[in-house]
């Protein structure tokens, strides 16, 4: 299949390669010389055709762009396949032995990170990032889903199932977090052993400390890196909250420190 070149809705420029499995931004120069030369014309037309809306510096800059696609095989004709029917069979087998579920436990954050795509610095109109997932409709989820891997379509060797909470800042939810898991606490689901992940940005992790340890939490801590690598990292009122999160960590590797050997990573 050849390269698919679109624009987005803000008029960006892409191209995606099937071949290599890549998405490419693509200046307007680039995108116009790249769709004629897959539409078949060779660089002689293509320049004729150009050059009265492009300078020749363009035109060879944007030629070797052309030339460097081709010479890495971006823009190869690869075969298709086509796929079969997919039954419903096929599907609960696949669902009866997923391993891992990952829980968007909040849309909201209690950080304004600048580079965030939120943030002022970005046009993002999909403002959804204030909701809560609800306890009711996860607990569907997971009724459904235990009852298929109460069946005979889990062929699964493994039994661990990974029950992961992800936010936003998840602890924000921490209401959810935990009814989620004394909930999960109480199903046996064929000698299956449930392990608890979460990522955090670990400004409330000493207040949920102790359920967190006591329920066996893998942990990761977002972090950009040191202090002067984190300034972009502010809380909503503009603070610089790197030292904050820093002292959070080294309360709770002193508090319990098994977690921090065992169960964490950065």
């Amino acid at each position: 299949m050849k390269p698919i070149l679109f624009k987005d809705k803000y008029g960006n420029s892409y191209m995606y390669s099937f071949s290599r499995k890549k998405l490419c931004y693509l200046n307007r120069v680039v995108f116009e010389l790249v769709n004629l030369y897959l539409s078949g014309y060779n660089f002689d037309s293509i320049f004729e055709k150009m050059n009265s809306k492009y300078s020749l510096s363009e035109l060879n800059k944007a030629k070797k762009q052309l030339l460097f696609f081709e010479n890495n095989s971006f823009l190869t004709d690869t075969n298709t396949h086509e796929l079969s029917l997919i039954t419903s069979d096929y599907i609960k087998q696949n669902i009866s032995n997923v391993n891992v579920i990952t829980f968007e436990v909040t849309q909201k954050c209690n950080l304004k990170c600048y580079y965030c795509t939120y943030g002022e610095l970005y046009n993002n109109t999909e403002n959804n990032h204030i909701r809560n997932l609800s306890f009711s409709k996860a607990r569907g989820l997971i009724d459904y889903m235990f009852n298929n891997y109460n069946s005979k379509n889990n062929l699964s060797i493994s039994r661990f199932l990974t029950i992961g909470f992800y936010g936003g800042e998840p602890l924000l939810n921490f209401r959810f977090i935990k009814k989620m898991v004394e909930y999960l606490n109480k199903i046996k689901i064929n000698n299956v052993k449930i392990e608890y992940t979460m990522t955090t940005n670990a400004l409330l992790l000493d207040k949920h400390l102790d359920f967190l340890v006591n329920n066996n939490f893998m942990l990761m801590i977002s972090l950009d890196g040191d202090y002067n690598s984190s300034l972009y990292r502010v809380s909503k009122k503009g603070n610089k909250i790197y030292n904050k999160i820093l002292l959070n960590i080294k309360k709770t590797k002193t508090k319990v420190s098994r977690i921090f050997q065992k169960q964490s990573c950065f």
